[in-house]
């Protein structure tokens, strides 16, 4: 049992594989920042250079992306030069400590492998077919299998990135890439909590944190935090990337406040290009991070103009620095998706199929899931009564921090409102979908402005607090925690899940090239279906696919079957349906592979499940 939390000699080196992208998008985020930087920004502004150089040259031209990967190790290598004769390579220390720290949660991470519904439908297709073609999908290039190819593609260039430096596709990349960016926010918090304590030292990078308050910043971010899904984070899913990246943003624009305050002039441009570069990889990361991007600058905005030590004029200054970046790819991206992939992104429906009628019951379940989610909901609406309380005479930073949180919070669940009844509508518009999910994407911008509201109260209490006692225990439990907590960070060691794996694997070494298969599954959501198509990734196509949501009735199926071109059938789960269909007698608690021969299927084999009736038996 504890064999399968091991990560293998090639998953370690995944692992050294992320570190050294990292490593060097890092490098080029300081040279860029320089020492007016936000602690842990440097990785999403060398991020953000890159997501330029890929998208800015690979959406216009056929040029390999081999070439583009050297162009940005040439400049990692440039950039490390700079940073070191201007010294300005400093605070790797505190980067050292929190590494330490997260050994425990990297050593379980590095040993996951995929398993969740949207890497199987999309993430893991998007970052396969960089690897595999090089390039963006042209009109002219062979078409990609992810369900949106119109998406953007600043996250699976990490996957790229990371596979091509380790020479093979490291499908966990984006399980390992989030356990870096929570260091990386752990960071910024860590910066956040001593200025709210009143740290004259707190952006002096050379001057080092203890181990306590580090291990307090990783908890901040992880078990501390309201919106803390394993299952968004420890996976290839870009909602913890963009809740980072947009807490970043928050954090370097709430800054550019304080420097625009201070009439810190290299200050306040370098906040303003470090915010920019978030926005660039927030907007370039999914295709509605426009939304965020636009609340975001809308917050920090309000905010200043509110403040009087700031005004309208000051802050307006600096909004190309911010803009120009974002502004840019996402006007290149769009021309290429509209060139070469119509129809490969979600789009609103025509004013006139909006569905009103739908509203009452999606408030209904976005009431109940605010319930459910308590903590979460309480705290911003907090920030949103207390900015709405300071509105007209911002006299704190933390008056401005709420400023700009409620302003997000506000702005992006109006906009998720509307894609329930303008965008998507029907079943998954009446129920909200993802509702909560998305809501996630706002738990760093909440953490942020919520420790440091914490740490600015602490200060009228710091006699009382046992500063010490509690930086030891924050380190027993950065230390302990992903250790009791292995079962649930390790979701992918699911007994139906390893199966199918097993099973999609043996199948795509005995059937032949380009064969066409049919997926039979009535009895299970579609998960398993999602995850056999990306296994036979190469070697087949699946034509058709059914779940426990198909309507059609036997009849129908088994007409469709048959006139299929189909060559195989994988029989996951059965009931008497499938066996007419078929023409077979099948065993219950098996999945079975069949070929056709002639106008009947014929059984090649066939696997019992290993200890359960049915895959939905085991939780996930």
């Amino acid at each position: 049992m504890i064999l399968e939390y091991i990560p293998t000699f090639q998953q370690v080196f995944g692992l050294l594989a992320v570190f050294i992208v990292v490593a060097a998008m890092g490098i080029i985020g300081v040279a860029v920042a320089g020492r007016h930087r936000v602690s842990g920004i440097g990785l999403i502004c060398g991020w953000g250079v890159v997501s330029l150089i890929f998208t800015g040259i690979g959406s216009v031209s056929h040029i390999p992306f081999t070439y583009l990967t050297l162009l940005s190790a040439l400049l990692a290598i440039f950039s490390y030069g700079y940073v070191s004769r201007q010294n300005i390579l400093i605070g790797y220390g505190d980067i050292g400590k929190m590494v330490v720290l997260t050994v425990p949660l990297l050593f379980l991470v590095a040993g996951i492998t995929p398993s969740q519904w949207d890497e199987y439908s999309h993430w893991l297709l998007a970052a396969r077919y960089l690897f595999e073609i090089d390039a963006f999908p042209w009109a002219d290039l062979a078409p990609s299998k992810a369900d949106y190819p119109g998406y953007p593609y600043s996250i699976s260039l990490i996957t790229y990135l990371v596979s091509r430096t380790a020479g093979w596709l490291v499908e966990n990349t984006g399980a390992l890439f989030n356990s870096v960016l929570i260091i990386s926010f752990a960071l910024a918090v860590v910066e956040i909590v001593r200025d709210g304590r009143g740290e004259s030292s707190a952006q002096d990078k050379s001057k080092p944190t203890n181990w306590g308050l580090t291990a307090f910043g990783f908890l901040a971010v992880t078990v501390l935090s309201t919106t803390f899904v394993q299952k968004l984070i420890f996976t290839a899913y870009s909602d913890f990337p963009t809740a980072v990246i947009l807490g970043f943003a928050g954090v370097a624009g709430w800054y550019l406040l304080d420097a625009l305050a201070k009439n810190d002039t290299a200050r306040a441009k370098s906040l303003a290009v470090q915010m920019g570069l978030a926005l660039v990889v927030l907007i370039n990361s999914r295709q509605s991070n426009l939304v965020l991007v636009v609340f975001v600058v809308a917050g920090v905005f309000l905010s200043g103009a509110l403040s009087p030590t700031v005004g309208v004029k000051k802050i307006a200054r600096y909004l190309p620095l911010i803009l120009i970046g974002p502004i840019a790819i996402y006007v290149v991206w769009n021309l290429f998706v509209s060139g070469n992939l119509p129809g490969g992104a979600q789009a609103v429906r025509p004013f006139s199929d909006w569905q009103w009628h739908i509203l009452p019951q999606v408030f209904a379940v976005v009431a109940k899931i605010a319930v459910k989610k308590g903590a979460y909901f309480l705290a911003m609406l907090f920030f949103t009564f207390w900015a709405l309380k300071s509105f007209w005479r911002i006299q704190t930073r933390f008056d401005q921090f709420a400023v700009i949180t409620a302003t997000v919070f506000i702005g992006y669940n109006a906009f998720l409102i509307f894609t329930f009844f303008a965008i998507w509508g029907g079943f998954s518009g009446i129920n909200a979908l993802s509702y909560w999910r998305f809501n996630t994407h706002l738990g760093m911008l909440g953490v942020a402005c919520g420790f440091y509201g914490l740490a600015v109260l602490s200060q009228k209490y710091s006699s009382r607090i046992p500063y010490a006692t509690l930086g030891k225990v924050a380190i027993v439990l950065a230390l302990i925690l992903p250790i009791g907590a292995a079962a649930k960070i390790r979701f992918d060691i699911r007994a139906p899940k390893i199966y199918v794996k097993k099973v999609g694997l043996e199948i795509a070494r005995t059937i032949p090239k380009n064969s066409h298969v049919i997926i039979l599954d009535p009895l299970d959501s579609g998960i398993y279906a999602k995850k056999m198509r990306y296994q036979l990734y190469g070697v087949a196509d699946v034509i058709l696919k059914t779940s426990a949501f198909t309507k059609e009735t036997p009849e129908k199926l088994k007409k469709r079957v048959a006139e299929s071109k189909a060559t195989h059938i994988w029989v996951h789960t059965k009931n008497k349906a499938v066996d007419e269909i078929v023409g077979l007698a099948l065993a219950d608690r098996t999945s079975h592979l069949l070929k056709r021969q002639g106008n009947k299927w014929q059984l090649v084999k066939s696997w019992p499940f290993p200890g359960y009736n049915l895959p939905s038996d085991i939780p996930d």
